[in-house]
């Protein structure tokens, strides 16, 4: 329950929401009550965008503000859910986000949480969010080495940092350690979800663990989020990378493949239109496949850049209508202000800014691409979508 009433803790939000958290802990001298509001205010402030509809509610006990910077937001967590298959046990159950959508999808829950604190205030939300999930108070580690039941869905977010508190993108410095419990996770399972960081590699993922069945490289609004690994034990599929597009409205674009293609380079000329992958689809590397299937070229070699003479809208990525190419420094007229992109370019953004002596700009654009004398080129575009 509660450590407080909800109404208190709803009137002390609404007067303090745009104050300074360690003035107002200063001003409490001690009063453990105020400086647990303090806290609740801090995690609800973070979850304003993460998690709208968990900040329109009072009767939640938000976890620390550090237990939500690795969570899920909704978004994401929703769109996990089309994964879940029968009962589903979530071995790393932290604020219970992913649980919260994902349960909505499975036969029964249960969640495993080593720390008493937070699996009490995850206990009372989930109860307040109508989820029926018991908790486990132990270790992932311990609690698959006593585990003698089978799950339809295993999902687990371990944490990218390790026991001393340093960040890591190496699944064997994880908590728990992925690599040393693979094996276990698979035979309790009949499929395995891991959510891994933005950083990690994706062939690594491939070359050090057995059975994945596909990786989805999943962005909201253009910036990537999270890796999905989604494995089944004992299959013979190749593996599918998928790359993810999210919209805050519930809208999403998934492009998919199993054998990502290297588009040949077409240095013939740019075209009418500039194509700028996203970041999810440079990060899934299919932005060459998308192309090929979709008759872009790409002009300049390793310069992740493509055109074309139409105009494709459900292109992954940003459009612009080509206005002068040229050498560098060479284009007839430019505008006062320009969005600057240097790609594989000897000179940064902020150098050709500071030369050419220009402003920001969301709409006009100037690409500086190429390493070499011979290819190096200034494109002049405006942004189309």
């Amino acid at each position: 329950m509660l450590p407080y009433p909800e109404s208190e803790f709803k009137a002390f939000f609404e007067l303090h929401q745009h104050d300074d958290p360690t003035a107002l802990i200063l001003s409490a001298k001690g009063d453990k009550k105020t400086i647990g509001m303090v806290e609740q205010l801090r995690s609800r402030n973070k979850i304003r965008k993460k998690l709208p509809e968990w900040f329109a509610r009072y009767d939640l006990h938000l976890p620390p503000e550090d237990n939500l910077s690795q969570s899920s937001s909704s978004i994401t967590a929703a769109f996990k859910s089309r994964y879940v298959e029968g009962s589903l046990l979530d071995l790393t159950l932290g604020s219970g986000i992913d649980m919260w959508k994902m349960s909505k999808k499975a036969s029964s829950c249960a969640g495993v949480e080593p720390n008493e604190d937070l699996a009490a205030r995850t206990a009372h939300n989930l109860k307040q969010l109508d989820v029926e999930c018991p908790i486990y108070i132990t270790t992932a580690e311990a609690f698959l080495a006593e585990n003698q039941d089978s799950y339809g869905t295993i999902y687990i977010d371990p944490s990218r940092r390790t026991e001393d508190g340093k960040k890591t993108v190496a699944l064997h410095r994880m908590v728990p350690d992925i690599g040393a419990i693979w094996t276990n996770l698979l035979q309790s399972c009949n499929r395995l979800i891991v959510k891994l960081s933005p950083l990690f590699d994706l062939t690594a993922i491939q070359n050090e663990l057995k059975d994945v069945v596909q990786i989805d490289v999943v962005s909201v609004n253009g910036e990537v989020k999270e890796i999905l690994v989604i494995a089944e034990k004992d299959n013979d599929r190749d593996c599918l990378i998928q790359c993810v597009e999210l919209e805050q409205d519930g809208e999403s674009l998934i492009y998919s493949t199993s054998s990502p293609i290297n588009i040949r380079t077409d240095t013939s000329e740019w075209k009418a239109y500039l194509y700028d992958p996203s970041s999810g689809l440079i990060k899934s590397n299919l932005d060459g496949a998308w192309a090929f299937e979709n008759g872009l070229t790409q002009p300049i070699k390793d310069v992740r850049l493509y055109t074309s003479d139409r105009h494709l809208p459900s292109f992954p990525g940003r459009i612009f209508a080509i206005k002068e190419v040229s050498k560098p420094y060479k284009i007839s007229k430019l505008p006062q202000r320009l969005s600057i992109v240097s790609r594989s370019n000897y000179e940064r953004s902020e150098q050709i800014r500071k030369k050419l002596k220009v402003g920001e700009s969301e709409i006009d654009f100037l690409f500086a691409a190429g390493k070499s004398k011979k290819e190096r080129v200034f494109i002049y575009a405006m942004k189309v979508s």
